[in-house]
């Protein structure tokens, strides 16, 4: 989000809430610096704007830039959650908002879900306060390091994003691939034979194929290459490790 755009924004549509996700932001990989958050901020004052900061990838990143919560906390609901850094099927999260909305948003919560089941709230729970959860992120982070290794040395020559502790990357397609027209079987299961019969030639021409074909020839067909549905802009594509 640019500031300026922001402040004309809100000038001229006058909206209540902005939504961010500030560090590593899922699909483009991108970190807002510390001065731009600080420019959101007084301009989310000034036009009494409610933010809403998304930090699930943020959290794994180790990034020390100063989060829109401690920046702006009168106004800023931090979102974050234990499926993406621990394990998926852990589905637990939390809000930390400005105090007087803590009572509003559990209400909400329940109307709008039903509640959080006790086994899982509480799983969360001792997963979190015995340390468990922080031993668990550490190792997931050192195989997301691996797999983004692999995947740099695969795709060097192309134009693409990524960040050590990120589970996906922002590929550009190489001409004449274009985002809307460009499809590939959810995981490399689906697809292994195709990968392991392909011609070098194609693989040299067709950065998902080298790809694919090196986590293959890593770790066996079982490997997940989910392909997710790309942004709106041409010619991106988000590529699940």
């Amino acid at each position: 989000m640019i500031p300026e755009d922001f402040e004309r924004l809100c000038q001229q549509q006058h909206p209540k809430i902005a939504f961010l996700m500030p560090t590593v932001h899922n699909p483009t990989l991108a970190i807002m610096p510390y001065e731009r958050r600080a420019d959101i901020a007084a301009i989310a004052r000034k036009h009494s704007v409610w933010l809403i900061e998304d930090d699930l990838y943020g959290g794994m990143a180790d990034d020390d830039t100063p989060l829109l919560a401690s920046i702006a906390p009168d106004r800023t609901f931090l979102v974050n959650g234990l499926s993406k850094s621990v394990a998926a099927g852990v589905r637990g999260g939390w809000v930390a908002c400005p105090p007087h909305f803590a009572q509003r948003i559990k209400v909400t919560h329940r109307m709008i879900t039903g509640g959080l089941p006790f086994i899982l709230a509480e799983t969360c729970a001792r997963l979190v306060e015995s340390g468990m959860a922080h031993e668990i992120r550490k190792a997931s982070v050192e195989e997301l390091s691996r797999r983004v290794r692999l995947a740099r040395e695969q795709l060097q020559g192309f134009d693409f994003e990524s960040h050590v502790h990120a589970p996906f990357l922002w590929l550009k397609l190489p001409e004449p691939w274009m985002s809307g027209t460009f499809k590939m079987p959810p995981s490399a299961t689906a697809c292994s034979s195709t990968m392991r019969t392909s011609s070098s030639r194609r693989a040299e021409r067709d950065p998902i194929i080298a790809f694919a074909s090196a986590f293959l020839a890593e770790d066996g067909p079982g490997t997940d290459l989910g392909l997710d549905d790309p942004a709106p802009a041409a010619g991106k594509w988000r590529l699940r490790l």
